[in-house]
């Protein structure tokens, strides 16, 4: 769900605030198993990354609306956004 839907700041809240947030993806899982992990690499957490906050704020409030009128009122398959 995107900017225009009625559950976007009641869920956006829960991820505190990110400049340049354009979705948040609800997901219904019926069905979740684990795996041995045997031979899943082991992976060490680098830190956040700042490249979308920067250019959020670079773009301001009336850029970020603009950008997402013109690229993101549909997916890459041609599916509308709602809103």
């Amino acid at each position: 769900m995107g900017g225009g839907d009625q559950e976007w700041n009641a869920l956006l809240g829960r991820f505190g605030s990110l400049p340049g947030a354009r979705q948040v993806i609800v997901v219904e899982l019926d069905r979740i198993q684990t795996s041995c992990g045997f031979g899943v690499p082991r992976m060490t957490f680098a830190g956040e990354r700042s490249e979308l906050i920067q250019w959020a704020q670079a773009r301001g409030e009336a850029g970020l609306r603009e950008y997402r009128a013109r690229n993101n009122s549909a997916s890459i398959d041609g599916i509308k956004a709602p809103g």
